[in-house]
Order: C-alpha cells, then structure tokens, then sequence
C-alpha cells in the first residue's frame, strides 16, 4: 500500500513539474507580448489572453488555468489590466478591461470571479445584444490585501478598499470602505474588521 501511494506521489509531481515548465515556457517567449510581467509570476495553462500589450503583471503574482484576462481596443497600447504585486488568483476567473481594472498588491482571488469595467449594451432591442458594444466603461480597483470570494461578480465602476472580504458568490456594485467585510447580491458591508 506505502509504494502504491508513493508511486501516486511521484507520478503526482511529475505532472505538476510538467505544467510548470509549460508554464515557464509560455512566459519565456509570450514576455514582450504585455506591457509588463515581473520576476517570479506563474500564468498556468491553459490561459486565453486578448490584447497582452494593454496588461501590465508584477512581481510574484500567481494567475491559474482556465483564467480569462482581456483588454478592449481601441488603445491597445494603454495600459488598461494593472495586477500588481504579490496577487494570488486561483483560477477560472474573467477580467476584462476597457479602461481600467486595477487589482493592488497582495490581492487573493478565488475561483470563478468575474471582474469588468463595462457591460453589454441592450438598449436597441431590434439588434442582437452582442452587437450592440458596450456601455461606458467606469474603473474598477480592488485595495491591497483583500480577498474576493469564490464566484463573486466585480461590477463596473466598483471600488473595493483596503484589506476587505467579499463573501462567494456576491455581486459587488459602488465603494466597499477599508477594513470591511461586505457580502450579498447586491453586497452589503455586514462589518468592520478593525
């Protein structure tokens, strides 16, 4: 029983050592691509990226597989996507920016979030709605130190403070203050954590 678990273990990290040298690899040549990517950051594959020259990536930051990270024309070569250093997101997630989605230093992110600065314009209902472009972007900025919750939705124009929480699965609109714990759909501070 010992080997056969042992053998699990090796083959276990074989696979992992495989995926990060893809890893590493992928950052290799993609590199010039971004505006900016830092020493020691992973992007996991498989990643869809749009617009790379647009994104700005810091030091130590962590993206896993499946992500989404995307910029909209028509200045491609305006940083639009700033994750900066130390950002820790686990996966699965979609971030797209048509004029500024900025995530500060030491941010955690759960699986399945979705963080963008615009949405889908519906107003002429004689055109199909992904025709239609988007609605005036309104930045968004996560504080340093937070963490957003599994499957929470970032809404445009949102500002989140400094060292908050964002419970799973709530849908985020407006300013979140410094230090607070925020949860719901649509979130609301439920309270400080100073």
């Amino acid at each position: 029983m010992l080997r056969i678990i042992k053998l699990e273990n090796t083959l276990l990290n074989l696979i992992h050592r495989k995926n990060l040298i893809k890893s590493r690899l992928y950052l290799l040549f993609a590199r010039d691509a971004f505006n900016f990517i830092g020493k020691k950051t992973t992007i996991e594959l498989p990643i869809k990226i749009w617009s790379p020259l647009s994104i700005y990536i810091g030091n130590n930051v962590f993206i896993g597989q499946g992500s989404w990270l995307e910029t909209i024309a028509p200045e491609v070569s305006v940083t639009k996507l700033k994750i900066m250093d130390g950002v820790s997101i686990s996966g699965y997630i979609t971030i797209t920016a048509a004029k500024s989605v900025t995530i500060e230093e030491n941010v955690l992110i759960a699986k399945n979030v979705h963080i963008s600065d615009h949405s889908h314009d519906f107003s002429d209902t004689q055109v199909p709605i992904k025709h239609q472009g988007i609605t005036t972007p309104k930045p968004v900025s996560i504080g340093e130190g937070s963490w957003i919750g599994q499957g929470a939705i970032i809404c445009p124009g949102t500002k989140i403070g400094k060292n908050c929480v964002i419970g799973g699965n709530s849908v985020v609109k407006g300013d979140i203050p410094d230090y607070t714990l925020a949860a719901g759909s649509p979130a609301k501070v439920i309270r400080s954590l100073k």
